[in-house]
């Protein structure tokens, strides 16, 4: 049967005597109005509408409930005359004197509200609007009541569609404030809300003043009901009270006051308070002290029940000294449940507004620490359990508060702890009562806050950690605890191992073992899972030091069952994946750290890693945990394994599993390491062969790895050692002429290996004659090795200079200026990036400044000499290697070379040289300042290799520099003040942040050279990023002129007559990039105590700016609302049509690919600022939000693109990382 032909059998079958033909007629309309493919011709349109109506009328309850369902579906698929028809209809039915279907009608009314297509819906409501009004001022109770609820649901969706009736409106319901009726005044100041979402602002400041007035002149009931409907009002309108709090805080503040025998009336207003908090953070923050005052008396407003004396709760002092005991039990007696008493209501509402003083940031951190936290840890006792719970709540926030706000500040997290020290034995104590409590709701809070605390404030928790002990050991131990529960108290047990010493956690080792024990035998596998791994922080608790035995504890007792319990999971075959490499992370630790006094079990543990090898999931785990046996110090028994072993790890270096090959490296070169001398040779071999397969320049790091384990194992023998090179010589040569950093320093390390136990192969030769063109410094170090370990550094260098080879003359003239060699430094498991393989030792009896003198002079000589500029450059950095081995001595000499590139490219290269050597030799810092002067003397020509020479001064004589660096920002060439703070900036990169007056250089950020405000500006991102400590409580301050940045200038864009069109190029683009790259990491480093509301007045500049410029900034959008979403709400208006503005971006037609493309990436950049806004439910129920996303995003040709940014993360970007430039 046909669609038609379908319908018209059920239309025929409403019509029916029959009751039930009637309702499966209308349940079959129903489903196939549900349909997304139902679709009918104008006709049956109205037929079907008509029908619907119709059925609303049944005498059959069933079948109105059916045909009001049917109204939302229906309204979708016909046209706007129909939906008005329909709306009018029901309105109708509404009006009606004697309707028996009033609130059928009511809600089918309703329905059609929320679901007609918006214009159909907008035009429907210019006549039921102005009807449903008339209703109001009737005098029938339902229809009032009815046409009211109707009002709040149109006004809230289509406000903005009746504008001409705002006026009259609000005047119609303003008079229905004072009704006898509570229902009736209940839902005109539920609908006066909605209006005034949509109001103009001259209507809603009109309802404002008209409120406060009344407040003032009104008495009685009528005050109360004026005092709910502006308190009611503000919770609902947002940003928009943000003009009016000036005259609406101080009359709800005084009504709060003085409303003694009112509860519901002080809830509602410090609900408005709570709400003019979070959407107006901005125009509230002038009475937040007031509001703090206030929430601080209101939280204890409790007339039920007696306190102590001083006003607070004694009750904490009355627990025993165990904390045992029913935390209720105080609180059975009728007189303090009686069902009247809604003070509770109070103090919940004060706890939640302090609450969104706390997010906001209206106040300084350190002004709550000291005024706010300590009141609020003595109501942790709060009698009422809802109550108690926004209480635990409001104190975790605050202490979390100090997280984002003071990032890598340890100055200001001291002062902080010493407001929380003197807290913490009562908050521990009032904590471990609840978490005893018998209510379960209570526990889970109480668990959170003591792991708030010992991840924020550590040191803090160290005299009292005895006290947190037992309130772990209870809740793992309680049967009825929850699994989530339970794997909290193990979190906080390993976040107290981990921040503290040995010392301070190994006395209450023998009080929580057993139940971490038992833990890991749970079956949810989250809590086995955690047991695991506070079982593996408490390893090295047990035994500090691996090999020795302490006389006041026996580890001994604790081992079997730690490893037994490990072991137990990897028997099991159903265990989870997380569990497993937990279980397994805890072996390789147990084995590595007590391997000595396990017997038997050791080798066990070690056969069962080794096993795991060969599953796919856990082979990963099992070669890290492998890798920690491996580096023990304890005579572990691996050298049966070892073929095994190897070869398998060799097999993982050709697996596409980059983590997986790192880990094999990591522990082939601890096994052999440790095995070296027992392995056969083919078994090296055969690890040397997959190992010279993974260098390559495109993975430094695993190809370091790769290099060391060469250098390991030619460590071994001469034989080992020529069979090593051999291997690898062809893979390290390429990589060599390749010029990749990042694998320097174990290069060095094996050619210095293969010299020294088989010389004869010639690999230091090999290497500085492939590199010395694409990686001359390579190449020098490992001539030089190769010199010293022949014994012949003189000859070597007569050589070098006499066939040009100017790196390796300047690196030897380095070592016999100085008197010292280079030396391979043993080491075992540390990353290649952060270990240095081969360093400079004092070599007695080698030193010899004639010789480099000799060598220096001929190497400027050869530069001054020298037609191409290149090789003048590298002739000069030639010298300077040579005089920064003795650099007071020989560097004066360097500054008189030649013309100013030259100079500035030999001071660069004595400057790294003698940094090199600062842990055996002190530069004296006049003859770093004079070649300071002399580096900023040539700044003109060359301003970027100045600022590396001036970095790399200052990190000879730190303090000299700085000094000097300050003197000069003065000068009047604008290349000397860039030079400043670009040296500055290196100097940060250096690690020496700490002696630079960095208010003095940040005030460059404010130059009048475009130059030296970019400079300035990525100054302050180094330090943002590398020592955000220096900016302390100040970072605002220093970021707030970076902020005026974001704002184009109309001075820095021109504009070039090119003939038939003509070129306009900004030249202040580039600084607004960096500006806004600046303000990100800011944003990131120091969270939400910035001025956000100054930050988000100057992002709208960025919002419009450049595509580059805008997509950035929806991240940092993004970032920000994850941090102060109520500076975003109250910024909406603003930014919405901003980022609407983006979202309808087009390409121009005649556009090519890439242009495309680069709109298509910035509507989804817009579109994830979108999603993330909505995460926040402050920001995600704005009128303007809502609007964007119902009438842009989801429509259209819009809808695919916006269901395509879902899948992505719209989480904070401080957690993904923000695209952009490196400029540091």
């Amino acid at each position: 049967m046909s669609a038609m032909g379908i319908l018209a059998s059920l239309v025929d079958k409403m019509s029916s005597h029959d009751k039930d033909f009637r309702y499966m007629a209308t349940s079959d309309l129903l489903n196939e109005l549900q349909k997304e493919e139902f679709q009918v011709d104008p006709d049956w349109e109205r037929r079907l509408c008509a029908v619907v109506l119709r059925q609303l009328e049944d005498q059959s309850s069933d079948i109105q409930t059916l045909a009001v369902k049917c109204l939302a579906p229906l309204v979708k698929h016909v046209n706007g005359v129909l939906v008005d028809d329909i709306a009018n209809n029901l309105c109708s039915h509404i009006l009606k004197e004697k309707s028996s279907i009033r609130d059928i009608a009511a809600i089918g009314l309703k329905n059609v509200i929320a679901s007609a297509e918006l214009d159909s819906a907008r035009s429907a409501a210019t006549r039921f609007v102005p009807r449903l009004l008339t209703g109001v001022t009737q005098n029938e109770l339902e229809i009032k009541l009815e046409c009211l609820d109707v009002l709040n649901d149109a006004f809230e969706r289509l406000g903005d569609a009746v504008s001409s009736l705002h006026e009259h409106a609000q005047s119609a319901l303003l008079r229905e404030i004072t009704a006898n009726r509570t229902m009736v005044r209940k839902r005109a100041v539920a609908a006066l809300g909605a209006l005034s979402l949509h109001s103009s602002d001259g209507i809603f400041s009109s309802l404002i003043r008209y409120l406060v007035e009344q407040l003032s002149r009104s008495q009685g009931n009528d005050k109360r009901s004026f005092a709910l409907c502006l308190g009611s009002i503000t919770r609902v309108v947002g940003s928009r009270l943000g003009p009016h709090i000036g005259s609406v805080f101080p009359v709800l503040s005084e009504i709060c006051s003085h409303s003694d025998d009112d509860d519901d009336l002080r809830e509602v207003c410090l609900q408005s308070f709570e709400a003019s908090f979070r959407r107006c953070p901005r125009e509230a923050s002038a009475y937040a002290e007031t509001a703090v005052s206030m929430c601080l008396d209101l939280i204890r407003y409790d007339p039920n029940y007696a306190y102590g004396s001083d006003g607070e709760d004694d009750d904490a002092e009355d627990m025993s000294d165990d904390g045992e005991g029913d935390l209720d039990s105080d609180f059975d007696d009728d007189e303090y449940s009686a069902d009247d008493d809604l003070s509770w209501k109070v103090r919940r509402a004060a706890a939640n507004c302090l609450s969104a003083i706390v997010e906001s940031q209206t106040l300084p951190l350190l002004h709550i620490y000291n005024h706010v936290l300590g009141k609020v840890a003595h109501r942790l006792r709060e009698r009422e359990e809802s109550v108690r719970l926004d209480v635990f709540k409001l104190f975790s926030e605050i202490i979390r508060s100090a997280e984002g706000r003071f990032h890598g500040s340890s100055g200001s997290l001291s002062c902080l702890r010493e407001q929380v020290t003197p807290l913490v034995e009562r908050i521990i104590k009032d904590a471990s009562s609840h978490v005893q409590d018998k209510k379960k709701k209570n526990k889970a809070p109480a668990v959170l806050l003591l792991r708030d605390v010992a991840r924020v404030f550590p040191l803090s928790l160290e005299a009292h950690t005895g006290l947190m002990i037992p309130c772990i050991k209870n809740t793992l131990a309680d049967k009825s605890a929850s699994a989530t529960l339970k794997a909290e108290a193990l979190m906080l047990l390993k976040e107290l191992c981990e921040a503290h010493d040995w010392t301070v956690m190994q006395p209450y080792m023998p009080n929580v073992f057993d139940q971490v024990i038992l833990c890991s035998s749970e079956k949810y596998y989250k809590v086995a899972a955690e047991s695991l791994r506070t079982l593996c922080a408490i390893v090295p608790i047990l035994r500090p030091k691996a090999g020795q035995t302490q006389e006041t504890f026996d580890h001994r007792l604790y081992v079997p069952r730690c490893f037994n319990a490990s072991l137990s999971k990897l028997s099991s075959k159903d265990v989870d994946s997380e569990v497993k490499e937990a279980a397994i992370r805890c072996i390789g630790l147990v084995v590595a750290r007590f391997a000595d006094d396990m017997g038997a079990d050791a080798e066990k543990g070690i056969s069962t890693l080794i096993a795991l090898l060969d599953s796919e999931i856990s082979r990963r785990a099992a070669a890290i945990a492998l890798c920690d046996i491996a580096s023990s110090v304890l005579p572990v028994p691996l050298s049966k394994f070892t073929a095994h072993v190897v070869q398998t790890l060799s097999a993982f270096l050709r697996q596409s599993d980059r983590r997986l090959r790192t880990s094999a490296l990591e522990t082939l070169c601890a096994w052999m390491r440790r095995e070296g001398p027992e392995m056969s040779d083919a078994l090296a071999a055969t690890a040397l062969q997959e190992a010279a397969a993974l260098i390559c320049g495109s993975d430094t790091r695993t190809a370091a790895l790769a290099i060391r384990l060469g250098m390991v194992s030619a460590s071994v023998s001469p034989a080992r050692a020529a069979a090593a090179w051999a291997t690898l010589a062809p893979a390290v040569l390429q990589l060599v002429e390749q010029s990749t950093g990042g694998t320097d320093s174990a290069l060095v390390a094996l050619v210095m290996s293969v010299e020294r136990h088989a010389p004869s192969v010639g690999a230091g030769a090999a290497v500085a004659e492939h590199g010395v063109a694409a990686n001359p410094v390579t190449a020098s170090m490992c001539a030089r090795a190769t010199a010293e370990i022949a014994g012949d550094v003189k000859g070597h260098l007569e050589r070098a200079m006499a066939s040009g080879a100017y790196a390796v003359a300047g690196e030897l003239a380095l070592g016999l200026a100085s008197g010292t060699r280079l030396s391979h430094v043993p080491n075992s498991a540390a990353s290649p990036e952060t270990s240095n393989l081969v360093v400079n030792e004092v070599a007695p009896g080698t030193r010899d400044l004639s010789a480099a003198h000799t060598a220096l002079t001929a190497l400027l000589e050869a530069s001054r000499a020298a037609a191409d500029r290149v090789i003048a450059e590298a002739a000069a950095a030639a010298a300077g290697r040579a005089a920064g081995g003795a650099f007071g001595e020989l560097v004066p000499q360097v500054l008189g070379a030649g013309d100013a590139r030259v100079v500035l490219a030999a001071v660069r290269s004595a400057a790294k040289a003698a940094h090199e050597l600062h842990d055996i030799y002190t530069v004296e810092e006049s003859a770093v300042v004079s070649t300071l002067r002399a580096v900023l003397s040539a700044a003109h020509a060359a301003t970027g290799l100045a600022s590396e020479c001036a970095g790399l001064l200052g990190a000879l004589a730190p303090g000299a520099v700085a000094r000097e660096l300050g003197s000069r920002l003065g000068d009047a060439d604008d290349a000397v003040r860039t030079a400043c703070c670009a040296g500055a900036r290196h100097m940060v990169v250096g690690g020496h942040a700490a002696a630079l007056e960095i208010p003095q250089l940040l005030r460059c950020i404010r130059d009048d050279a475009l130059t030296v405000r970019k400079e300035a500006a990525i100054l302050l991102h180094t330090i943002l990023l590398r020592a955000p400590a220096q900016l302390g409580n100040e970072a605002g301050s220093f970021l707030q002129p970076v902020f005026e940045l974001l704002a184009p200038r109309a001075d820095l864009i021109r504009e070039y007559d090119l003939g038939p069109f003509k070129h306009r190029v900004d030249e202040g683009l580039e600084l607004r990039k960096v500006a806004l790259q600046c303000v990100d990491v800011g944003v990131s480093a120091f969270g939400a105590s910035l001025p956000m509301d100054d930050l988000l007045q100057q992002l709208l500049y960025s919002l419009e700016d450049d595509t580059d410029v805008r997509m950035v900034a929806h991240k940092l959008l993004a970032k920000v609302a994850s941090l102060a979403p109520s500076a975003v709400v109250a910024r909406t208006p603003e930014i919405v049509p901003r980022l609407r503005k983006s979202i309808e971006s087009k390409a121009k037609r005649d556009a090519v690919k890439q242009e495309v493309e680069r709109v298509d990436a910035l509507i989804r950049s817009a579109m994830s600022a979108v999603r993330a806004l909505q995460q926040h439910s402050t920001i995600a129920h704005d009128a303007a939000v809502v609007d964007l996303v119902t009438n842009v995003c989801e429509t259209g040709a819009m809808i695919e693109q916006w269901n395509a940014t879902s899948s992505e993360s719209a989480a904070p970007v401080s957690e993904k990382g923000a695209d952009g430039m490196d400029l540091s």
